[in-house]
Order: C-alpha cells, then sequence, then structure tokens
C-alpha cells in the first residue's frame, strides 16, 4: 500500500486549484497606519494598537529602567482620543478597572516606582535566577518591596492587581526553594501589599527550603 500511494501521489491527490485561507482579527474598511490608532479612526484598531503598546512597553521596560515610556505615551494619546467612543473601557468614570485607568496609572508619577521594579524583577531577577540565584532572588525581594510605596498609596491600585494576578504563582515558585529567612522576608512582604493572595504566600514557608540545591 505504501509502495502504490509513494508511486502515485502526485497524481491522485493533486489539487486541479490552490486556495489561501486568511485569518482576520478585524475587518478593517482600509490600510491601518499609526495615525489611524491616533486619530481612534476604528474601534478594534484602537483596542489592538493599545494592547501592542502596552506589550511593547512591558518588554522595554524589563530590559531598561522607564524603557517603555514612549509607548505608554502613545497608548495615553489613544486613550484620549477615545473618549467620544460609545463603547465602554474607554472613559475614568465608568470603571476603576479599565483602558482608561492602566494607562493613566502606568505614566502617574505616583506610581513611578512600577517601572523600576518591571526592570528590577525580570532583567537584574529572573533573567538571572537559572545562574546566580540567590543574588537573583535578592534582586527580586528588592523589587517587590519597592511596590510598598504604590500600595501606601493607593492599596486598590490597579497596576498591583494586574501585577499580582500575572505574578503570583512565579513568585511562590522562586521562593519555594530559598532560605528560610528570605521566605519569611518576603511573606511578610507580600501579605502587605497583596493580601487577595495570602494563602498563596502563606504556603511558601510550607515549601522545602534551605536554598537551591
Amino acid at each position: 500500500i505504501l509502495e502504490r500511494y509513494e508511486e502515485n501521489k502526485e497524481d491522485t491527490y493533486a489539487l486541479n486549484e490552490r486556495r489561501t485561507l486568511e485569518y482576520v482579527l478585524f475587518d478593517l474598511k482600509k490600510p491601518i497606519t499609526s495615525e489611524d490608532s491616533l486619530n481612534f479612526v476604528a474601534l478594534e484598531d484602537s483596542v489592538m494598537q493599545l494592547a501592542l503598546d502596552f506589550v511593547a512597553e512591558a518588554d522595554f521596560a524589563s530590559f531598561s529602567e522607564e524603557g517603555g515610556n514612549e509607548y505608554f505615551n502613545i497608548a495615553q494619546r489613544i486613550v484620549t482620543n477615545a473618549q467620544n467612543a460609545p463603547e465602554p473601557g474607554w472613559k475614568a468614570f465608568e470603571s476603576d478597572k479599565n483602558r482608561y485607568w492602566l494607562a493613566h496609572d502606568l505614566m502617574d508619577q505616583r506610581y513611578s516606582d512600577f517601572h523600576t521594579v518591571m526592570y528590577l524583577y525580570h532583567r537584574q531577577g529572573l533573567d538571572k535566577l537559572g545562574e546566580e540565584s540567590e543574588d537573583a532572588r535578592f534582586e527580586i525581594t528588592e523589587a517587590l518591596e519597592s511596590l510598598k510605596s504604590i500600595y501606601r498609596e493607593n492599596s486598590s491600585a490597579f497596576l498591583l492587581q494586574l501585577f499580582f494576578d500575572a505574578k503570583a504563582d512565579e513568585i511562590v515558585n522562586i521562593y519555594s526553594g530559598a532560605f528560610p529567612n528570605e521566605q519569611a522576608r518576603i511573606i511578610k512582604t507580600l501579605l502587605e501589599i497583596d493580601p487577595s493572595h495570602s494563602t498563596k504566600y502563606e504556603s511558601i514557608s510550607q515549601q522545602e527550603s534551605g536554598g537551591d540545591r
């Protein structure tokens, strides 16, 4: 059967015509340009551009301190130009947890420590965890403790909720093999600034400790 398939496959399974499938996220009526996003020509384009700017900022901020601010300036302009949009998520009064407040808080000087935390946590911490685990954990601890300033400024800050929703499990894993004194220090910090994940953080001390093996 295999031999027959190999001998005849070109003729037997050939198609008379070829078709190309395209997967479309948003059906826009004209080509997308950067000006489209900034002028809020299309809702779909603005949402997509906003998401891309946030991703770009997070990426650049993890490589250098405040490295992605230019993308947040663009994101904030998109939100500003979308204030007359009928769709929800763009206006301050609609919710304290939406696109408006995400763009606003990331450029708010009260939360400026967040950008430094992104850099220290990722570049000085995670990137070095495999080779210099103790030094890397120290940097991560210092970074997380820097978030106290934001928590004390606004304990319900949207930025903190987003960060810890994304990072809580990762943080538990990072400290699962740490020394007891490291675990005690970070648990105390986390219970203060992110009580919503307290059960997870309390489990850190129940993990095998004693430093990396």
